[in-house]
């Protein structure tokens, strides 16, 4: 009787654990805030004077790392008349958003590092992941910290939503959707700018998704193009090209 009450017991307890995990990591819990805007502003007005040069730092993981999508962007952006509009990537394949807070403090304290006017942060697909990433409560005080040092520095923040995980990718990030929702709820609260390109890549279709994005993660350079540089440009052109 009292090995069955202990199998009980114990059973519980896994049961309780497994709970708190599956909320910790976004599985379950509150109704994640839906996409509403694609590109929101920041509250916050552009540091450099008018006519002045800018220079825009992307902050991420491999899908900012990989590829020519950030020359493209800053190609694109050569079109603004006023001023000329720089664009920089800091980003590690794997990196979560600690690595961020670390590898941006770093960077600040290079005196040699050209400091940026914008810094867009993506790290949201990779703290979704239980293996490599955090709890969301862990993951939203990493991003705070990335936020708070950005803006002691004179920089506006964006905070970019990128492709999302399908198959494997997406079973390995169960709670994805509440991490996205962070980026929303984050800019919504304190008057960041917000690029939330998540509905487009679901608009794809399934076909397409797997020609742009043949490993359920990781899109093509040609996707990239096709639906990160025009939101990204979108945004940041309305931001930065002030007549």
């Amino acid at each position: 009787m009292r090995r069955g009450r202990g199998m009980t017991s114990a059973l519980v307890i896994a049961g309780l654990i497994a709970l708190a995990l599956a909320w910790a990591y976004g599985v379950i819990g509150a109704a994640p805030t839906p996409p509403g805007a694609r590109i929101v502003q920041p509250a916050r007005p552009l540091a450099a004077p008018a006519n002045a040069p800018v220079r825009v730092l992307v902050l991420g993981t491999s899908l900012s790392s990989r590829g020519t999508w950030i020359e493209a962007l800053e190609g694109e952006l050569g079109a603004c008349p006023s001023r000329k509009i720089t664009v920089g990537r800091l980003a590690r394949p794997g990196g979560a958003s600690s690595w961020g807070a670390a590898a941006l403090a770093a960077y600040y304290a290079d005196p040699s590092q050209p400091k940026p006017d914008v810094v867009v942060v993506e790290f949201s697909g990779n703290d979704a992941s239980p293996y490599n990433g955090f709890p969301l409560f862990v993951s939203k005080r990493h991003h705070q910290r990335i936020i708070d040092l950005a803006q002691s520095h004179g920089a506006a923040v964006f905070l970019a939503t990128m492709s999302p995980a399908w198959g494997q990718n997406a079973w390995e990030r169960p709670g994805q959707a509440r991490y996205h929702a962070l980026y929303r709820d984050l800019a919504r609260d304190q008057g960041l700018g917000l690029i939330d390109t998540i509905e487009d890549w679901r608009a794809l279709a399934g076909s397409e998704r797997k020609t742009l994005v043949p490993d359920g993660l990781h899109p093509s350079d040609t996707a990239m193009r096709t639906i990160t540089v025009p939101a990204f440009y979108e945004a940041l052109m309305a931001y930065l090209c002030q007549a």
